[in-house]
This record gives structure tokens, sequence and C-alpha cells, in this order.
């Protein structure tokens, strides 16, 4: 295989600051008057001269460190920096080409340092590519993918994607040349799409050129056609003569390994027509070589006789005395297959005696290099010798100059000690004045430090006060949360020993009633901490009217037959039915004055919600109760936090002191408005009014009572638990049995084993707690979304957790979970997600099936054309054009050609560029469109 080429794409990059203009205009260019423009066009001339003669670039790079020089003293640190970083980078490159690697390598390594500190990332890109190069050339594999390995982190950060494309390909052939080939075809194929995406289609064309040689090097001859087929027909599409040329070689090469002479023959013919209108002498010479040991191998000798004399004399004009001795020593072999051992020892003496002469050329080009490091060597040592000499006229130098620094010395020292008096004097008025201005200064702080210490004083005695609250309200809280547990916790004890099933409703009323109002205490503590240290932002979402006031109905209707309170809530006619509210924040407003105005509330009395939307902009609710009522100059008192106005009449009412403050401060953050309308033993009124929109969709539900008759979309379903608490587990699976008995349900215990699960087999629905040991559920949805072909890649997700603040219920949904629920969840809001979450999947699967459909058909009509378009070309006998539709369905990757399709295309081409029978080739054709259809 002479000339099946291995693309090394290990590219050495320059700044786009160094891009060489022409060097006239370069030259124009260096005369300029700034110091910046006439570094940089000295720089990019020296880049321009580095492939043509190096010791011109290194002139002009001395150059350039001559400019750095001046423009050091002109220009800003940050700037100079960065020139000098450049010179460095374009040295090391200058060090590369010359086989000087420890000087390449630290150059590299001080720009690199420079641009990281600068900031600069492209032109650290640049660099560390570079240095990947240079490990390459060393044949340091390791230390070459460590770099291109860095290269791709800083691509995949900048978005730079035509140097990871490079990246790519230089990871691939450092595993070609170790003989990875599994792993150089992963990485070639991998920068595939980004030379598509990019447009860079030659790049692409070369790509194939490497994937074929990787396959060559497995020995799998049939990729490797495919390969290099796919590169040659992009090179036809983008009109690249002179790139054709090598494919053409490299695929009548394989044939001939495959000992099929005729397909070999006639794609070396291919690449010599190409290499004869390119005039590119040296490759026809070599191409006629190759068909004239094909013309031997069929036996027709005196074409290959022919062709083997052409090849002779195209290079013996050019001088290519190596390739002259081969094709003489082919020639002799073709003679005596024939018999004829006159010419074949004719051609065997001028052969030996052309190698021998090749041989005796090398052997004086080594006399002549021994010669060269002899000369250099002596060289050294006269160089050694003037600079001894050098060094013995220096110390005299130096000695002189010593006697002549001690007179001086002598001079100043005399004019020191004058300048010492003078500065003494200077010093003591000095600290005269200095002595005065601190008197100054410590009257001034003395004031300063009176006031700060007021102000401490102030700050202590706030503090104070702030932690007696506190401890009124741990201790109320203390009292308050002990009362709910209590009755969960006797009503529970109740309802293992209780059968009438009346009572028992009674009690699981209770038990709810006490859990709700356990819930909001600890609610409004959190809100408390969140307020208190300024992370509260509002959620704004649609909400239903309709399910607000049956959410609170639910929670508090029960707490009002408890104290035998009338309850009633009410909409008003002109409320739009959606409206844009963030749902818990209100909630939380709401159910705190219905809590207090329950409270307040004594039996047989009236507790009634009413909702108002005033002026299309504003919703208004008023809270009535037929309570104690309160004292005017008591009114403002109640907003205060910790504050509880009691009278004698108030003292079964209990509390934390917090509710009320709290509505304040979230009404404040709604921009909205509260007022209080209450007199004494008539009863009180809130009103709330904050600003808001009529919305058109629902995006956020409250709670629902889960009902049994609610329909089942996830029918016969399948779902995975992750959940590492066993009782919770318990909870979801009696809960998930209740809403359809027909799911089948798995469970695991922590995130690990979920995501093993999840990996081998295929679930309808995936919930998991977002807190769980060895691996979190939003880590597990992370690494999920990473698999590829996996069934439950886009499989729905419910995330439960006890952490219900805003950055937990974010990343969670950020991570690709669908719904977030916060810990304690309410059954109906649990089994309304999945319901929505079964419909979506359902609906995107039908999407996905349409889509699919559409570009199956798509690509089944371009086929249907393309074998249409090759059936009426054989009808009208263009083989030629035939051959390269073929290639075009052959590469075209499509999963709806059939291997029994691709063996008939792959016949047919071989019969047309053979024999080109026309029964055969009709045959085929039908056999091809019997096996499409």
């Amino acid at each position: 295989m002479n000339r099946i080429i291995l693309s090394l794409w290990i590219v050495i990059l320059m700044s786009n600051m160094l891009m060489a203009d022409g060097l006239d205009s370069l030259r124009i260019q260096s005369k300029s008057e700034n110091d910046t423009l006439r570094f940089k066009a000295i720089l990019r001339m020296a880049v321009a001269y580095r492939k043509m003669n190096l010791d011109s670039s290194l002139y002009f790079l001395n150059l350039a460190e001559r400019e750095l020089k001046v423009i050091k003293q002109k220009s800003n640190d940050t700037v100079f920096r960065f020139l000098r970083a450049e010179y460095k980078s374009q040295k090391a490159t200058y060090f590369q080409q010359a086989d000087l690697y420890d000087s390449s390598q630290l150059y590299y390594e001080f720009a690199l340092k420079v641009f990281k500190e600068l900031g600069e990332n492209a032109a650290m890109a640049r660099v560390v590519n570079n240095l990947g190069a240079l490990q390459e050339q060393r044949g340091n594999y390791p230390e070459a993918l460590s770099y291109y390995f860095e290269l791709m982190r800083l691509c995949d950060s900048l978005e730079l994607k035509d140097l990871k494309a490079r990246a790519l390909i230089n990871i691939g052939v450092v595993y070609n040349n170790q003989s990875n080939y599994d792993e150089a075809l992963k990485y070639y194929e991998e920068a595939v799409p980004l030379k598509r995406e990019l447009g860079d289609q030659k790049g692409e064309a070369l790509l194939y050129n490497n994937i074929g040689i990787v396959y060559y090097f497995q020995g799998n001859y049939e990729k490797v056609l495919e390969f290099f087929k796919r590169s040659l027909n992009i090179y036809r599409e983008i009109g690249d003569l002179r790139s054709q040329a090598m494919p053409y070689f490299n695929i009548a090469e394989i044939y001939y390994l495959q000992k099929a002479y005729k397909e070999a023959l006639y794609y070396y013919k291919k690449s010599y027509e190409i290499d004869k209108q390119l005039g590119e002498r040296a490759s026809q010479a070599e191409t006629l070589s190759s068909i004239g040991r094909v013309y031997a191998d069929l036996g027709q000798t005196k074409d290959a006789l022919r062709v083997h004399k052409e090849s002779l004399r195209i290079l013996k004009k050019l001088g290519a005395k190596s390739k002259y001795a081969n094709s003489l020593q082919e020639t002799s072999l073709t003679y005596e297959s024939i018999g004829d051992y006159k010419n074949a020892l004719k051609y065997y003496k001028e052969y030996k005696l052309m190698h021998d002469s090749v041989h005796t050329i090398k052997k004086e080009s080594q006399i002549a290099h021994i010669k060269e490091q002899y000369e250099s060597e002596k060289k050294d040592q006269q160089i050694d010798l003037l600079q001894q000499r050098n060094k013995v006229v220096e110390l005299e130098n130096i000695r002189q100059l010593d006697e002549m620094k001690n007179r001086k010395r002598i001079s100043i020292l005399s004019l020191l000690v004058a300048a010492l008096v003078l500065l003494a004097l200077i010093m003591i008025y000095s600290m005269y004045r200095h002595k005065k201005l601190s008197n100054q200064m410590l009257e001034i702080k003395n004031e300063s430090i009176t006031e700060k210490n007021q102000e401490i004083s102030a700050i202590v005695e706030k503090l104070e006060k702030a932690l007696k609250s506190r401890e009124v309200l741990y201790a109320n809280t203390t009292h308050e949360l002990r009362t709910p547990l209590n009755i969960i916790n006797g009503f529970t004890n109740l309802l293992q020993h209780e059968t009438n099933p009346k009572q028992r409703e009674s009690y699981v009323d209770q038990v709810k009633s006490s859990t709700n109002h356990l819930l909001r205490l600890i609610e409004d503590m959190l809100v408390i901490s969140r307020l208190e240290t300024g992370q509260f932002e509002l959620v704004f979402e649609g909400v239903k009217l309709t399910d607000l006031t049956q959410y609170l109905d639910n929670i508090f209707r029960v707490l009002a037959n408890t104290k035998q309170i009338k309850y009633s809530c009410s909409i008003d006619k002109n409320c739009p039915e959606i409206i844009t509210i963030d749902p818990i924040r209100y909630f939380q407003i709401i159910s705190n004055l219905i809590d207090n105005a329950i409270k307040y509330t004594e039996a047989e009395g009236e507790v009634s919600i009413t909702f108002f939307y005033i002026n299309n902009r504003f919703l208004k609710v008023e809270v009535k109760d037929s309570g104690y009522g309160i004292n005017k100059e008591k009114q403002n008192e109640i907003f205060e936090r910790y504050s509880r106005i009691k009278n004698s009449e108030q003292i079964k009412a209990e509390g934390s002191g917090l509710g009320l403050n709290i509505v304040q401060q979230l009404v404040d953050l709604f921009e909205g408005q509260i007022e209080v309308d209450s007199k004494p033993g008539e009863g009180s009124v809130f009103k709330v009014t904050i600003p808001t929109e009529e919305a058109f969709h629902v995006t956020y539900r409250y709670a629902v009572v889960y009902d049994e008759t609610i329909s089942e979309k996830l029918e016969k379903g399948r779902i995975l638990i992750a959940e590492d608490n066993v009782a919770s587990a318990e909870l979801l699976k009696q809960t998930l049995i209740l809403y359809n008995p027909k799911l089948t349900m798995e469970f695991v215990q922590n995130g690990h084993d979920a995501l093993t699960q999840l990996r081998k087999n295929t679930y309808d629905l995936f919930i998991c707690d977002i807190k769980m040991p060895l691996m979190d559920g939003i880590e597990v949805v992370n690494k999920l979304k990473t698999l590829k072909d996996n069934p439950n890649v886009d499989i729905p997700v419910i995330g439960i957790s006890a952490q219900t603040d805003d950055e937990t219920r974010k990343s969670a949904l950020d991570a690709g979970i669908n719904e977030f629920l916060p810990k304690p969840y309410e059954t109906g809001v649990l089994i309304l997600k999945i319901e929505e979450l079964a419909l979506f999947a359902k609906k995107r699967m039908l999407s996905k099936q349409k889509a699919d459909e559409k570009n199956n058909q798509s690509e089944k009509n371009h086929i249907g054309q393309i074998l249409n378009s090759i059936d009426i070309t054989l009808r009208n006998r263009e083989f030629e054009d035939a051959i390269k539709q073929i290639n075009t369905l052959q590469s075209s990757g499509s999963t709806l050609i059939t291997e029994a399709m691709h063996s008939i295309l792959n016949e047919l081409e071989r019969e047309l560029v053979t024999t080109q029978r026309k029964d055969k080739i009709g045959k085929l054709m039908s056999k091809l469109f019997e096996f499409w259809q």
C-alpha cells in the first residue's frame, strides 16, 4: 500500500492576530510608527518564513524580541505581558520545528502560564494544542493525550467547535499510532458531526479517509471501501479534483489486495487520469507502475511492459532515482514472468546499478554529516578559547571600574553626610507638625467613639429585646407543638381500639385537623426564619380560585365543625376564574387569617371568607368573624412579632404570636395592603388587597380530595420507587394500590440501586426521594439523562422531599425532574401529578411516532428516486454516472437499505467496472427493486 495516507492532523496553531498576510504587505507594516503594529507585523513575517527558511524565521523572531523592549517602556503591563507571551509561543514553535524539544517545552509552558493569568482562554487553547503536538512528535503519547483532553475541556467551556474537532482528530491519531484502533475509531467518529456542523466538507472527507485506514489495520476491507468511497463522493460534490486522486488510488489498492484486479484497474486508471490532468508527473509514474503490476497479474504482459516503460521514461526525466530503481525492478520481473530472461537480466542489471548508486549517495550523505559534525565541534573549541581570552580582558576591565567606583564613593559620602543633616532638621519639624495634628485627630476620634458606643448600646438593647422575644416564641412554640402532637398521639391510640366506623371517621378528622395545624405552625417558623435572612422571592403561577376555596374548605371546615362554628367561603361573580399569584405565600396569608378568626370565635359563632376583584387589577379577600373584637388602640400592636392581645375573655385563645406578623410581611412582599375593622364584642373583619392579573392557564394545583372514581390513565403501568425510609415507601405503595391495583411497583432504598434498575429495565414512571444515601435523586436523574439509547431517558419523574426550600425545588426541576412534591404531600396531589404526567407522556409518544413515520417516508421517497435514476442511467448505458449514484446509496448510511441490498449494489458496481453484461445488469436491477419493494 504505497499511497494509502493517514491524514495526521497534529496541527500547530497560530493566534488569529498572527495569521500571515502577504509578505509585501507585512514588510510595509513592519515599518509602521506604531510599536505594537510593527511588532505584530515582524512576528507574522517570522511565521510566514518558518515553512520556507528556519534561519530567516529566527532572524525576524530576534527583531521582534528587540521591539518588545521598546513596547515594555511605553505600554501598560497587561499589553506587554500578552505580546511577550505571543512571542514566547512563536519562539516555542520555531524550536519545535528545529527539533529542539526541551526549549520548545519551556517556552510553551511560559506562554501558557501568562495566558492563564490574563484570562486569555482562546490563546490558552492554542498553546495546549501545540504542547500536545510537541509530545506527539517526541513519541510521549500519554502526555500528548493529557494535553488533548485538557484542550477538549477548554473547547467545551468556550464553545470552540472547530478546535474541538481538531482535538478529537489528534486524539484519534495518537490512539492509531499506539495501535489502539477501537479508541481511534471512537474519536474520529465523534469528530464527524462537528465537521458537518461547521460545513467543513474537505475536513469530513479526510476524516472518512482516516476511518478507512483504521478499518484497514483491523483487516475489515468492506468497511475500508465504504469510507474511502464516502471520502471520494465528498470530493466530487465540492469539485476538488486534486483531492480525488488519493481516494481513487486507495480504493484501487484495497481491490488489489482482495485480488479483484479488474476493479483495481478501473480505479487506478481514474487516479492516473486526474494526476495527468493536474500535471503531477511523479504520481503519474507511480500509478503507472501499479497499473503495470495489475496487467501482469491479469496475464496482459504487453500492456504491463508498455506502462512500465512509460513510468520509467517519466521517472528518469524527473531524476527520481529511488522510484526509478523500483520501476526497473518491476519491469525486470515482468520480463521474467514471460520467459524473456535476456531483457529481464538487462533491466535487473540497470536496477542493481541504480540501487547501488542510491545507496552510495546515502553513504556520502552520512559521511558529509559526520564531517559537518567534526567541523562544528572544531568551531566550538575555537569559540571556547576566545571566550576564555575575553574573560581575562573582562576581569581587567572590572578592576579598573572598581578603582573608579571607590573614588566616586568618597565624593558621594561627603554629599550624603550633608544631606543627612538637612534631612534630620526636616524630620524634627515634621514630627512637631505630626504631633499637633495627632492631638487634633485624637479629639475627633474620641467624639466618634462616644457616638459609636451609643449606637452599639442601642443595638445591644434591640438584640436583648429580640432574644427575649425569641425566648417567648420558643416557649409558646413548644406548647403549640405539644398540643397537636398530643391530639394526634391520643386519637391514633383510640383508632387502634375503635371499631365503630363513624367514631373512627371522627377520630381521623381530629388527627387530620391537628396535622394541618402542626404543618402551618412549622411553616410559620420557617417563613419567619427566611424573612429575617432576606431569602424570600415570590414565584407567580396561574391558580384557579375554586381550587383555592376547595383546599381551604378541606382544611378549615373540620376545625370549624370541631368548635361548632358556622364556616363559609364564597367568590364574587366579578372574579376571574384563573388569577396570577404566588400560590404558597397567598395561601399562608389567608390560612393565618382564617386560623386566627376560628381561634378567637366562640361556639355557635360564624367565620366567612369572601373574594372580590376590584378595578380588573386587585384581588381582595375579606375574612370576617363574630369573635371578641379588638380595641382600636390595640389594633396596630397585633401585627408586631410575638405579640398577642389578651383580655379576660380571650384567656382560652392560644398561639405563637407569629401569624399576623407573617401576614403583614407577606402582604408587603406582594406590594399590597391589609386593613382591620373591629370593635370589642362585635367581631373583626380583616381585608387584604394585592395586585394581580387574570391568567389563561392553570400552572399550579392545590391539593384535591382523593376520589376513587378518578380516571386511570396509567393502566397496568410499571413504576420504580426510590425511598430510603421504609414507612414512607409503604405509604406510597398503599396509596398507589388504592389508586390502581393493576400497577406493578418495584422499590429500591438508594440512588445507586435506582440507577442500576433504570439501566436494566423499562418503566412508565419514576418516583424518587430527593435526599437518599449513596446517590441523591437529583444526581440519579442527571446521570439518567446522559444514557444514550436508554428507553428511560425521557421517563416522567416525580421528586419528593422534606427539604421544601426554593433552592432545592429549583435544583430538582433544572435537573429534569418533572414534578416536585414537598413532604408531607396530599394523596390527591400525588395522584393528580401521576395522571398529568401519564397523559403528557402518551401525547409525546404519539407525536414522536408521527414524526418518525414522516421522516421514514421522506427517506424512502429519496432512496426510491435514486433507484429510479440508476435504472434510467443504466438503460442509457451511462455507466460512470450509475457508479456515482451507487456509491451515493452505499455511503448514505440509511437503515432502510438492507444488507442484502448492499450486497446487490456491490455486485452491480463490480459488473459495471468489469464485463458490463446487459443481461446480468438487468437481473441485478430486478432483484434490487424486488428487495426494495
